[in-house]
């Protein structure tokens, strides 16, 4: 009987710490640029979290406190997006009390955030800066030019200074695109253009892999119709579905396929 009564004990001592352990959720953030706008989303904050936000002098300080205990993925986040107005973002906390801040940058102010909570995440979103707008138009490819590119110069900002021993700056983007799948269109051998515009080039891939292809395009105040961005390739072996979507994307275009078209 002696002998049993520590070993129980010992059990009975261990498994609120399982427990506890199991309760740990993973907590990390996400950062989404949209083209005015940028999400930051808290992964992990569960249900009925308790949110407070309050205006600093440089921006703005979340705190979140969690009804379950939490923990980082891989310990806190610094990062700063200049294009977007922000000079710094961090992300950090333990247990059930989270805190982002947000600073904006010299001379700028950051607007008020919109907060949601849709009983998992925590979306913080503000207001940005508009990504640069793609240019199109017609370009001849016998005549040798240089083709006009967007140009962003950042603000000025103050000098950088070096975070602390063992901090990272980090951070994660989600980019959206347009995919299109094209079953049976197999490989294409070896393709090479320079300065097409990506109508074209769609047009020669859907050809090589047995597929139709049209085009709509609204045209613009010279009365020109936009055939999508000039770009340049080069495949060798490559599948002609992947072939189509990355030129897509190059070509600032949008696709949905219908049977063979």
């Amino acid at each position: 009987m002696h002998r049993l009564l520590p070993i129980a004990m010992a059990s009975l001592l261990a498994m609120p710490l399982a427990a506890e352990v199991r309760a740990a959720g993973r907590v990390d953030l996400k950062v989404v640029r949209y083209p005015g706008s940028v999400q930051l989303r808290l992964e992990g904050m569960g249900q009925n979290p308790d949110i407070r936000e309050q205006q600093t002098d440089s921006g703005w300080l979340i705190e979140v406190n969690t009804a379950r205990s939490g923990q980082l993925a891989s310990g806190p986040r610094f990062l700063a997006m200049p294009d977007a107005g922000m000079d710094s973002i961090s992300f950090d906390g333990s247990g059930t009390l989270w805190r982002l801040e947000v600073t904006g940058l010299q001379g700028r102010s950051l607007g008020k955030p919109v907060i949601t909570a849709n009983g998992r995440d925590v979306e913080v979103s503000f207001k940005a800066q508009a990504l640069p707008a793609m240019t199109s138009g017609s370009y001849d490819l016998t005549t040798p030019g240089r083709v006009q590119r967007n140009a962003y110069v950042p603000p000025l900002r103050k000098r950088a200074t070096a975070p602390p021993v063992g901090d990272m700056a980090i951070g994660t983007i989600a980019i959206k695109g347009n995919e299109v799948r094209m079953p049976g269109a197999g490989k294409l051998e070896r393709l090479t253009l320079r300065n097409a515009p990506a109508r074209d080039v769609l047009m020669l891939l859907g050809r090589a892999g047995g597929y139709n292809v049209a085009f709509f395009s609204k045209k613009s105040s010279d009365g020109e119709s936009s055939g999508g961005n000039p770009i340049s390739v080069d495949f060798k072996d490559e599948p002609i579905e992947e072939a189509v979507n990355l030129v897509l994307t190059l070509g600032g275009l949008q696709a949905k396929r219908q049977g063979k078209t």
